[in-house]
């Protein structure tokens, strides 16, 4: 099987440089580039922002934005693609790049370009905060992607696997205090439910370790204890797991698919505490270390956990494996029919 390279573009969290760098180490033809917020330098970037800033834009409509699309690839990158050759390009942000006309670049510049769209989130949140987001994707992308089967079953799109990293490299900060609970994450629609296992565990006598971004003020309870509308730069927030037994993950409603604490809990051996009975249908299910929430909990466990290593899958869940399916997909595109799959 011919071996693509793979350029993830419009980069913008750690996260994601944390995930591309994982791909890099077992790939010598994955590349990113980071988002124009971060790649240009100094007037450039300067300009871009004023250009298209949406403040700026509502009052003043300024054209040319498209100009900005042939600054996505970074000059290291070009370096290494061939302009004759099958490459994919693979974003996850949001409408910025789309409003540039970044994808028509790209395929102009590389006419044998395959453009996959990568959801990270719910298609429902991107509507309200796009909304028609969907339908330009699909106008623009050949592949569209996601993590949640709901959203795959609905939208007719591309149920990704896995993705398990490597967290051997992640060492414990002693500078951080040692947990038994640790939660990060936005609000979103549960905030109720995380204020309740809040105060579950810490009736049970547990150290929580609790974060919560997108929190008006009037809702921020137990804000002595609570860190809110803090963000951790994502390596910190690893350094957190590490330190900590157990992991609560409060999937969304709608949600239905594994994510990032599900995968750190397996990746670094600790306890998963979640409502997310998604799990139990994959081969990264032990049930030795995941706690439902609508289940009674063994608060005794928690404290007197000891790192574990699960007893699930991983062959079929790591990056080597992620990489040889986006390569599956790109190479069933052929050359004579590069055309949209909607």
């Amino acid at each position: 099987m011919e071996n693509i390279p793979i350029v993830q573009i419009g980069v913008t969290y750690d996260y994601t440089r944390f995930e591309c760098q994982q791909m890099m180490r077992h790939s010598s033809s994955f590349y990113y580039c980071d988002d124009l917020h971060t790649s240009l330098r100094g007037w450039k970037r300067i300009v871009y922002k004023i250009h298209t800033s949406k403040k700026v834009n509502s009052i003043l409509h300024l054209p040319l934005h498209n100009l900005w699309a042939k600054e996505v690839i970074t000059s290291d990158v070009a370096k290494k693609l061939n302009a004759d050759e099958k490459i994919c390009f693979i974003y996850q942000g949001g409408q910025s790049y789309l409003d540039i006309d970044a994808f028509s670049y790209l395929k102009k510049c590389y006419p044998k370009a395959i453009l996959i769209y990568k959801y990270n989130d719910l298609v429902s949140l991107n509507e309200r905060l796009y909304p028609g987001f969907l339908e330009r994707c699909k106008k623009l992308f050949d592949l569209i992607i996601t993590y949640n089967s709901e959203d795959a079953k609905k939208h007719g799109l591309i149920l990704s696997p896995p993705l398990l990293f490597d967290y051997t490299h992640i060492a414990p900060n002693a500078e951080q205090k040692k947990s038994d609970i640790f939660y990060v994450g936005r609000a979103k629609n549960r905030l109720d439910e995380i204020i309740r296992l809040f105060e579950l565990c810490r009736s049970n006598e547990l150290i929580c370790d609790f974060n919560i971004i997108d929190v008006e003020p009037s809702r921020q309870l137990y804000a002595d204890q609570i860190s809110y509308n803090q963000t951790i730069p994502y390596v910190e927030m690893l350094q957190r797991v590490r330190n900590t037994k157990c992991v609560l993950n409060i999937i969304q409603n709608g949600a239905r698919g594994i994510t990032l604490r599900d995968y750190e809990s397996v990746g670094m051996g600790k306890i998963l505490m979640t409502n997310n009975h998604y799990i139990e249908e994959t081969d990264m299910f032990d049930p030795n270390q995941v706690i439902f929430t609508d289940s009674e909990i063994d608060f005794n466990r928690i404290r007197n956990y000891q790192d574990t290593v699960w007893k699930c899958s991983r062959d079929n869940n790591d990056v080597e494996h992620y990489l040889k399916w986006i390569n599956e997909l790109v190479n069933n595109i052929s050359d004579e029919k590069l055309i949209r799959r909607w």
